[in-house]
């Protein structure tokens, strides 16, 4: 949700003349995006990762929302004046610690996952950090951003996820048959300690995985009414 946000951000700066500051902000955040891109790629397909650190897949929530939110409540309370600004500034930065805590605590991320994100999204913030805009037109279309991001928010699943299948979809045929790797974070139920566990199998569009579960059923058939096993897998008596 927020990648739309930032463009957004971007449209703003530009109705209020500030084409430099536009330009600013999205090669920065393009660049932060594309660094965090590029290193959940090189865990997902490379199989790369520290454990000795407990760096696996950078989180990607956390880099937007310390780039985008500090930003966004910045320059609407530039339009007060650069107090408010400075308050807007420190509020992103108190939401984007809230979602910090709220990935490691959910087990969504390991904290060296989180910070790196976190430290990726605050270098876009800083480099940012010291655009303003001026005048009625910008900070109403900021507010329509803000609002908007607000109803997305407390409805986000139900709204993005025909847009999440589309996309797995059609990803999922151009590396079809990759080997993909993914981790689970949970706690030790002794120790209380977090532990995660790295899998990997070969990644199959929608497509493919309905074609190797019909070759299984198929197998499975063929097994059973050969008189050898039942559909559980066990001897009959």
């Amino acid at each position: 949700m927020l990648v739309p946000v930032a463009l957004f951000i971007a449209l703003a700066l530009s109705v209020g003349g500030a084409w430099r500051s536009a330009l600013r902000w999205l090669v920065s955040f393009g660049l932060g995006a594309a660094l965090v891109g590029a290193a959940k790629l090189a865990f997902d397909y490379g199989g790369w990762y520290l454990p000795q650190l407990g760096l696996y897949s950078v989180s990607g929530h956390a880099m937007l929302t310390a780039a985008t939110y500090p930003v966004l409540l910045m320059l609407l309370g530039s339009a007060v004046g650069p107090r408010a600004a400075r308050l807007g500034w420190f509020a992103g930065l108190a939401v984007a610690l809230i979602m910090a805590q709220r990935l490691v605590s959910g087990h969504y991320h390991t904290w060296s996952e989180t910070l790196l994100g976190g430290m990726v999204g605050l270098m876009v913030a800083w480099v940012n950090a010291g655009i303003r805009i001026r005048g009625p037109a910008p900070q109403i279309v900021l507010l329509a951003v803000l609002a908007s991001g607000v109803m997305l928010t407390l409805n986000a699943r139900e709204v993005l996820s025909p847009f999440r299948v589309v996309v797995r979809e059609y990803v999922g045929r151009w590396h079809e048959r990759t080997v993909w790797h993914y981790r689970q974070i949970d706690s030790d139920p002794v120790t209380g300690e977090t532990r995660v566990t790295v899998y990997k199998r070969p990644r199959l569009s929608r497509a493919g995985a309905m074609r190797a579960d019909a070759c299984r059923l198929t197998r499975r058939r063929c097994v059973f009414w050969g008189g050898t096993t039942n559909w559980a897998g066990r001897h009959p008596a």
